[in-house]
């Protein structure tokens, strides 16, 4: 748009006056009363545009005025000048600022232009930087969030896990506190313990998961002498002292007995609430026995004392290496029919 010529009579009376800057495509307006005798109200400005330059015959190009508002039209005249003249001064500054970044990096040959789209939203404003990254980072993951698994037995020696390459039993009086030990000092403060119970103690019921004297509770007494800050999470399931090696009790025709399974879990699970366990955590998927858990804790007196679920246990050959570690596959029995898995109370890998 051009301005309008000086000597061209206005189509609008004095109270409003077009002002248009040389060469700019900013419209301001300043608008007053009819009257000319009642003055100027402060000028409203509308931007419309990208670009802003100073006006160079800002007043000369201004629709002319009566005597009285004169003075009122040059003070909002200077007015509108000078925001001009900033808000361009602003924008060189932008651009200065801009140019080192623009110029940081060259692009190759034969890139396409931008795709002329308007675009708003940009999460990748927050991923410019490590900083800003990390400071936007919503996990975050330290020595104390782990848990470290320690397979305990009875023996003094590490004896190596072959499935487990790196990984070994521990004596449950030596081993087992120096590996706690070196644990705590690099932050890890949280253990859980899986006993490989002596052949000669397991039976078809698994009575030995509830001796107060078991490995298992020996083990957990350790621990919480030696470190009573390490939190000891415990495994609630029957397969460690099953001869059958399931994780519950074994019918002679293959059934999995759950009810009957949960009435020893519970018992299990007080049992290491009295040795010192922080959590105990029920892997054996018997349906119900979380609750059960609970309210045979509490009745128990042990109300602090918590339970960490497996929300979700597969019969997956994943963990081959466990029951290697722990010596609880299913077993053979003469006479007794024994589910060569697990599939009837863990999971379908199938499913999620």
């Amino acid at each position: 748009r051009r301005p309008r010529s000086a000597t061209m009579a206005p189509r609008r009376s004095a109270s409003s006056a077009l002002l248009l800057g040389a060469g700019a495509s900013a419209t301001v307006m300043l608008a007053g009363k009819a009257s000319s005798t009642q003055g100027w109200v402060a000028p409203r400005a509308t931007i419309s545009s990208s670009e802003v330059q100073p006006s160079q015959s800002l007043a000369a190009s201004a629709a002319p005025v009566s005597a009285e508002g004169r003075s009122g039209a040059a003070a909002a005249t200077g007015l509108c000048l000078a925001g001009l003249v900033g808000l361009g001064a602003a924008r060189g500054r932008r651009s200065e600022r801009s140019r080192p970044a623009m110029e940081a990096g060259k692009i190759p040959d034969g890139t396409p232009a931008p795709h002329p789209m308007s675009i708003r939203k940009r999460p990748r404003r927050n991923r410019r930087s490590q900083s800003a990254r990390d400071m936007f980072s919503e996990t975050t993951l330290k020595p104390s969030n782990f848990i470290l698994p320690i397979f305990v037995h009875e023996g003094t020696e590490d004896i190596p896990i072959s499935s487990m390459p790196g990984v070994s039993r521990k004596g449950v009086d030596t081993g087992l506190l120096k590996e706690v030990e070196e644990a705590r000092a690099l932050g890890v403060k949280s253990v859980v313990l899986f006993p490989k119970t002596p052949d000669e103690l397991k039976t078809q019921t698994a009575e030995e998961c509830f001796n107060p004297a078991g490995l298992a509770q020996r083990a957990i007494s350790n621990v919480k002498k030696a470190f009573p800050d390490v939190v000891v999470y415990t495994d609630v399931a029957l397969d460690p002292y099953n001869s059958l090696g399931h994780d519950g009790i074994v019918r002679s025709d293959g059934v999995i007995l759950n009810d009957e399974t949960i009435a020893y879990l519970c018992k299990q699970a007080v049992s290491q609430a009295e040795a010192g366990a922080d959590y105990v955590s029920p892997s054996d998927m018997m349906d119900g026995r979380i609750g059960a858990i609970r309210d045979a804790l509490d009745a128990a007196g042990f109300t602090d004392v918590g339970i960490m679920s497996y929300s979700a246990k597969y019969a997956s050959a994943f963990y081959g290496p466990f029951r290697d570690a722990l010596d609880s596959a299913p077993a053979v029995a003469e006479g007794w029919v024994v589910p060569p898995g697990k599939e009837t109370y863990q999971q379908d890998p199938a499913n999620y």
